[in-house]
């Protein structure tokens, strides 16, 4: 599970992946978002508004499930 969070004004988009390495994803994100062609059209609005430099991506916990991430994710955002 991994989040990229928005530098300027707190908000984030939270992910999971079954990618061994976060860099990979990583990277996968940006090239969509880069390219205008991210499939979450928030996110791809705020950073083509803010910047790729207003991003951080964290990497939170790999071994959570797709269900303990829907469960979490109000702790998750609050907590990062």
């Amino acid at each position: 599970t991994y989040m990229f969070i928005n530098k300027v004004n707190g908000k984030k988009y939270i992910g999971m992946t079954g990618i061994k390495y976060p860099s990979t994803r990583k990277g996968q994100h940006l090239h969509n978002l880069r390219n205008g062609t991210h499939d979450n059209r928030h996110f791809q609005s705020a950073f083509n508004k803010y910047g790729e430099d207003s991003f951080e991506f964290v990497v939170i916990d790999w071994d959570l499930t797709e269900e303990q991430v829907k469960e979490r994710e109000p702790e998750l955002i609050r907590l990062h």
